[in-house]
């Protein structure tokens, strides 16, 4: 899985280029030690944003901080694995830089890759 880099000239998180803003619904269930979440979405793409700005609403109620961008280029063998992994490299993100990816700008989603 590969981690987060250097910011670029993109725009900012949230605007993800494969589906309008907000084509998601969700919600979280809070368990002793994890978090559930529940997202419908029409797309993967708008399911793996909808996925982030849920788990950014439950770890950090910190502001938004426009044009903060992260890339990344994850790998899986699968969208439920690639999930996952999007899952875990913005607790990586958080954990380690104190970073919160409040959505993702997907470039290309197929069932063994997400770039954005």
């Amino acid at each position: 899985m590969a981690r987060g880099s250097a910011p670029d000239a993109r725009p900012p998180l949230g605007a993800d280029r494969l589906d309008p803003p907000q084509a998601w619904s969700g919600s979280v269930e809070d368990h002793t030690g994890e978090l559930e979440l529940s997202v419908e979405a029409p797309t993967i793409a708008a399911l793996f944003t909808g996925a982030l700005a849920l788990l950014a609403r439950e770890v950090s109620q910190a502001p938004r901080r426009p044009g903060t961008v992260r890339s990344l280029d994850l790998r899986s063998n699968g969208y439920d694995d690639l999930l996952v992994a999007l899952i875990d490299e913005a607790t990586f993100l958080l954990e380690r830089e104190g970073f919160v990816a409040h959505a993702v700008a997907v470039d290309e989603v197929s069932p063994g890759r997400l770039r954005g």
